[in-house]
């Protein structure tokens, strides 16, 4: 049995029961007219007791025009029209719960399923019998028509001359109310139905895909009935054709349509979902070092751990080999497809869509790098890269550009600006050299007080040696890091930065140690130095410290 709607949307519509029961039949809670394979309607139990269905029908068979009518059923005459997309149909020998809901397929299962990704309760082909023995009632290609339709759910015992009716639903343009519609006003038999220039009033339009008509509540509001003095043809004496649509209904997105299973679905991301429909932006690449992994290329990186085709050798075009092209006028290089290497220098956002980035090589030779237009178009600072352009970020990089060669203003005559234009988006650009000026940090918040850490070597700065140190601090913490000398004067600050996360830092390369000079630039005296470290605070005014000596020597 079909279990999706009473743990979703009906379980709102309960909720709505609470409030208000005026329905004292069953009734329509769901109707889905397209696409195809997602014609459904839902039939809701709002009383207090089971009811058997075995005398029930479900029609969309009216023919004003044909004079071809449900209510003629009992006759034995006019009650089908024989159109394969119409139906006429009796419910099989099972019983609807009290506060339960059915729900009929016009297609059969596995087209419902390949939708829904759920199998309904019945499905109009397989389960539903036709209204008369021995006569097909149920057309060949039966379906919901998109543009205007109605539908009658009704009853009749198998021997009285009326049939009753149930519910009753119409949509779409109002013209096709006095061919689809349905009001027995002056039928032998039968009481006064809404005319069709009211009921036009309260219909809604034809919803469009992934849509549906869905019943706010159990009220059927406008509906007349025996409360305000009016018999109707209805099962408990309601005009089920009185009420106003447009006040109990709304058209809104298919509340039967599973939730999409949303995460990250780019699979070299390390938190790839391989079960994900729909991205979400949350893709991480942060366990990858994006690099050239075949050690026979010059920016081979050995901390790299997947490869996106950056590998080069510094004896192919060089940013220099661009630059003099230009200067010279020769513009043997515009076009090329080129990939050369430089430190990122500087980044600018220009428009929402439009950014560059200036690297540098080792000769003092710049070029700008521009992102690729069209289907190779992208934004760095969007990207798996966006660490690269962090104004925050005090790591130098080295990076490979893979791209065009090209020039601005576009001359063609070399007399403007040499540029990269990135070919491969994000893959077009690989930082293999990284220089951590302000230190390598490594996080861990379970640190809980201030440490400092000096390898046990004698500096020479003479000779340009540096020594390197550690440190380590509580979350939440002001890091100040000073050299004194042994009397207590100051020497040079280090350090002087927030953390909101506490954990280690390394400096040990890349310029983040200490040179052995002073805050004015000069080489110290050789003697020993005091390496101090004070991580407050500013929460709890709870402050750590430690301290470490330095021996600072001379070359022999």
């Amino acid at each position: 049995m079909y279990k999706y709607f009473s743990t979703s949307f009906f379980i709102v519509l309960s909720f709505c029961v609470c409030l208000s029961q005026e329905a004292d039949h069953i009734i329509f809670t769901q109707i889905t007219i397209t696409p195809d394979e997602a014609e459904v309607i839902a039939i809701h139990n709002p009383t207090e007791g089971s009811l058997n269905l075995s005398d029930y029908y479900l029609s969309d068979a009216e023919s004003g025009d044909a004079n071809i009518n449900y209510y003629n059923l009992p006759t034995g005459n006019n009650y089908w029209s024989g159109f394969s997309s119409d139906f006429i149909a009796r419910f099989p020998d099972i019983d609807i719960n009290p506060g339960q809901t059915i729900t009929i397929s016009i297609k059969d299962v596995s087209t419902f399923n390949s939708y829904y990704s759920y199998s309904p309760d019945l499905t109009l082909t397989d389960d539903m019998l036709d209204a008369v023995d021995g006569q097909v009632t149920i057309g060949s290609s039966a379906n919901l028509a998109d543009n205007y339709e109605s539908l009658i759910l009704f009853y009749w015992d198998g021997s009285s001359s009326i049939v009753q009716d149930v519910d009753y639903f119409y949509w779409g343009d109002s013209q096709g109310l006095d061919f689809y519609g349905i009001d027995k006003t002056d039928v032998l038999t039968y009481e006064n139905d809404t005319p069709f220039n009211i009921q036009a009033d309260h219909i809604l339009e034809a919803h469009n895909s992934d849509y549906s008509y869905v019943r706010k509540s159990t009220t059927e509001n406008g509906e007349s009935g025996p409360s305000n003095n009016i018999t109707g043809n209805g099962i408990t004496e309601h005009d089920e054709t009185s009420e106003i649509f447009n006040q109990s209904w709304e058209i809104i997105l298919n509340p039967a349509l599973p939730e999409p299973i949303i995460g990250c679905t780019d699979d070299i991301a390390c938190n790839y979902d391989e079960n994900a429909e729909e991205d979400d932006g949350s893709c991480e690449y942060s366990c990858h070092n994006w690099g050239c992994l075949d050690s026979n290329y010059d920016n081979y990186d050995s901390e790299a751990t997947m490869d996106q085709g950056s590998c080069l050798n510094f004896t192919d075009t060089t940013i220099e080999d661009i630059v003099t092209d230009f200067s010279i006028g020769s513009c043997n290089t515009i076009g090329d497809e080129v990939k050369v290497s430089g430190k990122i220098i500087e980044y600018a956002q220009i428009t929402s869509t439009f950014w560059i980035l200036s690297i540098i090589d080792d000769n003092g030779f710049m070029i700008e790098v521009l992102p690729g237009e069209g289907s190779e178009s992208w934004q760095i600072n969007e990207s798996y890269l966006d660490y690269l352009v962090d104004p925050y970020n005090y790591t130098e990089y080295v990076v490979s550009v893979h791209g065009v060669v090209g020039e601005y203003p576009d001359t063609g005559t070399c007399d403007g600006k040499a540029q990269i234009i990135t070919i491969g988006q994000e893959s077009s650009i690989d930082d293999f050299i990284r220089y951590h000026t302000q230190g390598e940090f490594i996080e861990n918040d379970q640190v809980l007080s201030a440490e400092i850490v000096v390898a046990p070597y004698v500096l020479i700065p003479s000779i340009g040696e540096r020594i390197n140190f550690m440190y380590s601090f509580p979350s939440e913490s002001r890091v100040v890091i000073r050299i004194f000398s042994l009397d207590g004067r100051f020497i040079t600050s280090l350090v002087d930065r927030y953390y909101d996360t506490g954990g280690t830092v390394l400096r040990a390369r890349d310029f983040s140690s200490w040179d052995g000079r002073d805050h004015l630039g000069q080489i110290v005296n050789p003697g020993t130095y005091l390496i101090h470290i004070e991580a407050s605070n500013f929460k709890t005014a709870e402050t750590s410290s430690d301290i470490s000596p330095i021996v600072v020597g001379v070359a022999h």
